[in-house]
């Protein structure tokens, strides 16, 4: 795995994420979800002064109103600062793991498929080639994916762009107060009301 990053792992700030120092709200679902791929990872992050809360510490409030405590619960208080500087070590620590610190500008076909990405070296501003057999974009709403699709030479009927994510429709004024999980088939979504 090849990463085509601007600002490498080095640990630093980062331009273009005038958020980093903010506290954020790291969910009980997504720590399990970061702890499992990076054992310990919220035992290292309250070591570098992340705060840890559990059950009725944690106080969350929808439209004003209290919403009640889940004993076994944990919620991690993080600066995205220092979230994404534990992740990008231990990403960039794996072995099949590379990072080239450039960014992307464009995406390379070979016929009707995308065969690797284009990206300009920082110092010398060369534009390189990098195969590869699949391409994640994950750059958000700065994604030019849209523009180089269109200039590319797959035949508009043939190609997509796939966004992954999922949009629920609430009626007005309503309140989000349903648990939803994971149907066993991965392709479908309940809803339980509480």
């Amino acid at each position: 795995m090849t990463i085509v990053e601007p600002d490498g792992h080095s640990g630093g700030l980062r331009n273009g994420v005038p958020q980093r120092q903010q506290l954020h709200a790291l969910l009980d679902m997504g720590r399990t979800q970061l702890d499992r791929m990076f054992p310990h990872l919220t035992r290292d992050l309250v070591a570098d002064g992340a705060s840890l809360a559990a059950g009725e510490e944690i106080e969350m409030y929808t439209a004003g109103a209290r919403k009640f405590g889940v004993p076994g619960n944990e919620l991690v208080g993080v600066t995205r600062e220092l979230l994404e500087g534990h992740v990008r070590r231990r990403v960039s620590a794996e072995k099949h793991v590379t990072t080239v610190r450039s960014k992307a500008c464009g995406l390379e076909f070979t016929g009707p498929r995308i065969s690797g990405i284009l990206y300009r070296e920082p110092h010398s501003g060369v534009v390189r080639e990098l195969q590869a057999d699949a391409v994640v974009d994950a750059m958000g709403r700065s994604s030019r994916a849209h523009a180089a699709h269109r200039s590319s030479p797959v035949p508009r009927d043939r190609g997509t762009v796939r966004h992954a994510h999922r949009r629920r429709a609430l009626p007005l004024g309503a309140l989000p107060t349903a648990s939803i999980r994971e149907a066993e088939s991965a392709a479908r979504w309940t809803v339980r009301r509480r």
